[in-house]
C-alpha cells in the first residue's frame, strides 16, 4: 500500500488530462524550418536542395488543388491520391512523382516528431511502380573507338583520355569524378584512387588498372601544380565543372555515331 502514497506518473495525468489545443502551422514556415534541421542535421547540399526543390514542386500542385497551406495538418491522404492522379493527367514522369512523394514523406515524418501532426498523408501511400529498363551502353568496339578519338597529343586529349578511363576502369558517378584531388591518387605500388566525395559518404579505395595508372600519371605531368588541387581541370586551370565533362563526351562521340550511321567521316576536333 506503500506506493498509493506516491504522485500519479506523468504518462498516466497525460492520458486523463486533455491537451490544449495546438497551433496551427503554415506549411511554408514549417518546410523552412524542416530545411534548417535537415541542415543542422549534416546531409549534404544537394540532399537539402531535392527536398527545397521538390516539396516547392510538391505545395505548388496542392495548391493548384486548393488545398490548404495555412496548416500543416490540412493535408490528408486523400490529398495525396488526388495529387498523384493531378501529375499523372498532366503527364509527370513517374521518376518525379516518386521524388516528391520521397520528399513529402520524409518531411511529414519530421512534423511527426515535432507533434506538428497526429498523421502522416504519405502513410498508406505507395509509390508508383516503374519499369526498369537497361540503359544503352558501348559495346567493345565502340569504347575502343572513344577511347581512340582523343588526341594525345594536346592537353584536351590527355585528359579526356585520362577521364574515359578514369570512368570506365573505377566506375564512378560524374559528381565523384569532378570532386576528385590530385592527392587522391596514389602511384606508389599498383596505385589506387581514392573517392572521398561519394554519395552515401563513405570514402572507397579502388586499385587502378595499369593502363589507367600510365595515363593518369602522364596527364598529372602535364597537369603540373596549380592553385588548386582539382585532379581535372580546364585548359584555363579551372576545376572542371560536370557540364563540361558531358559536353566533352559529345563531342567525342558525335562524330564516330554519325560515322557508324553512314554520315560521313568524323569531323576534327
Amino acid at each position: 500500500m506503500a506506493r498509493r502514497k506516491e504522485t500519479t506518473s506523468t504518462k498516466v495525468l497525460n492520458a486523463l488530462v486533455p491537451k490544449k489545443e495546438q497551433a496551427s502551422r503554415d506549411i511554408q514556415s514549417v518546410t523552412k524550418e524542416f530545411l534548417r534541421h535537415c541542415t543542422i542535421k549534416g546531409l549534404s547540399p544537394d540532399t537539402v536542395k531535392f527536398y527545397e526543390k521538390e516539396l516547392k514542386g510538391l505545395l505548388k500542385a496542392l495548391h493548384e488543388l486548393e488545398v490548404s497551406l495555412d496548416d500543416v495538418r490540412a493535408v490528408q491522404t486523400e490529398d495525396v491520391e488526388n495529387w498523384i492522379e493531378y501529375m499523372l493527367k498532366n503527364n509527370r514522369a513517374i521518376s518525379s512523382i516518386n521524388a516528391r512523394m520521397r520528399a513529402g514523406r520524409t518531411f511529414y515524418n519530421f512534423c511527426l516528431k515535432k507533434e506538428y501532426v497526429e498523421k502522416n498523408p504519405f502513410e498508406g501511400v505507395h509509390q508508383l511502380r516503374k519499369r526498369h529498363t537497361i540503359g544503352a551502353t558501348f559495346t567493345k568496339k565502340q569504347l575502343e573507338r572513344l577511347l581512340s578519338a582523343p588526341d594525345i597529343t594536346q592537353f584536351v586529349g590527355l585528359r579526356d583520355l585520362a577521364i574515359m578511363l578514369t570512368f570506365a576502369h573505377v566506375g564512378l558517378r560524374l559528381k565523384e569524378l569532378c570532386s576528385l584531388k590530385v592527392q587522391d591518387i596514389k602511384f606508389d605500388g599498383y596505385g589506387e584512387v581514392i573517392i572521398q566525395h561519394s554519395k552515401n559518404r563513405y570514402a572507397r579505395r579502388i586499385p587502378l588498372t595499369k593502363r589507367l595508372k600510365t595515363v593518369l600519371k602522364a596527364y598529372c605531368e602535364e597537369r603540373g601544380t596549380l592553385e588548386n588541387d582539382a585532379l581535372f581541370v580546364s585548359v584555363e586551370n579551372a576545376p572542371i565543372s560536370p557540364r563540361t565533362v558531358q559536353e566533352r563526351f559529345e563531342v567525342l562521340w558525335s562524330p564516330l555515331k554519325r560515322r557508324e550511321r553512314g554520315f560521313g567521316e568524323s569531323s576534327r576536333f
